[in-house]
């Protein structure tokens, strides 16, 4: 019996290498992709629907792409006719397909679902897709639309989004995150996105005497300000968390200093190269953990009020 399902494992990795090595030459007879456009809708809570759409710099008789999940309600078409598609599904997709695709006519479209890119946490949500192709892509679009009633999570160190990016938008019911990426070669199409709902606007009720919305007011007041200041020293010992020895030296520096300090005195203060400090200032700026102003021939640093109490 222990023979039997050692032979059937070894049967199934098996069946997996050559189901990879068969997509393949279908993936590599693409030399470039001229746009390469992923659109993914989370209308759901577990499950992702995508779209995605290859315009190919040259026509190909085969096209395929391997994905790291598993999808189902699969189907392709091309703007050259019918396309013959077939997916094998071993914990991964291989997808590879026949398009007779010609010079005026090289777009390909793939639709799908997955349930196997959104995971919950807590109460919130955390999607991650990995898009990634083994050829060059002159422009690279893709589009990621958050569940109705939902926004992007606050206070997740590195960002909410993952490829930084700011272009965000609403159509007053949904929001949407977009990247735009050019000339991508060899890159990781990775996208992932944290959101969680949005809160609810508390109901109306009668407007009690002016004392009393006093007190409640000061009540309130106090109680906000409490939970204000443990969730943002919350937050400050989780960003610090993921920190390496320099971020936190630059990030001691400038607390000694009040909260704000030139960037050559953090140089001083730390015994690191005026090079190794701009460096590291830059990738804190990125990750929104320090505010950078520029004053004459300096940049004069300063800790985020949003996530560093005063």
């Amino acid at each position: 019996m222990r023979v039997s399902m050692m032979s059937s494992r070894v049967l199934a990795v098996i069946s997996l290498f050559l189901a990879i090595f068969s997509v393949i030459p279908a993936i590599s007879s693409a030399q470039e992709l001229n746009s390469y456009s992923i659109d993914v809708d989370l209308a759901r809570h577990d499950v992702a629907t995508v779209k995605l759409v290859f315009v190919l710099a040259e026509p190909v008789q085969e096209f395929g792409i391997l994905l790291p999940f598993r999808v189902s309600n699969f189907s392709a078409t091309s703007t050259a006719g019918p396309v013959d598609c077939r997916n094998q599904l071993e914990g991964v997709s291989i997808i590879s397909c026949s398009a007779n695709l010609t010079e005026e006519k090289k777009t390909l479209e793939m639709t799908f679902q997955s349930s196997e890119m959104i995971r919950p946490i807590q109460g919130n949500f955390v999607f991650t897709g990995d898009f990634s192709v083994k050829i060059p892509a002159k422009n690279v679009f893709a589009a990621v639309r958050l569940p109705e009633g939902m926004i992007l999570s606050q206070d997740i160190p590195g960002g909410s989004v993952v490829p930084m990016t700011n272009s965000t938008s609403t159509d007053g019911r949904k929001i949407t995150v977009v990247w735009r990426l050019t000339d991508v070669v060899d890159t990781p199409l990775t996208f992932q996105v944290f959101y969680e709902p949005a809160i609810e606007a508390a109901p109306t009720f009668v407007v009690p005497p002016k004392e009393v919305l006093v007190l409640l007011g000061i009540i309130f007041g106090g109680g906000i300000a409490l939970i204000a200041f443990k969730s943002r020293k919350k937050t400050q010992e989780v960003i610090l968390s993921v920190m390496d020895d320099y971020e936190k030296n630059v990030i001691s520096s400038i607390e000694k200093a009040g909260g704000k300090i030139n960037q050559k005195k953090i140089a001083t203060d730390t015994n690191l190269s005026k090079a190794k400090i701009s460096r590291v200032v830059h990738k804190l700026l990125e990750r929104g953990i320090v505010e950078v102003e520029r004053r004459g021939r300096t940049n004069i640093v300063s800790l985020s009020k949003k996530k560093f109490a005063s």
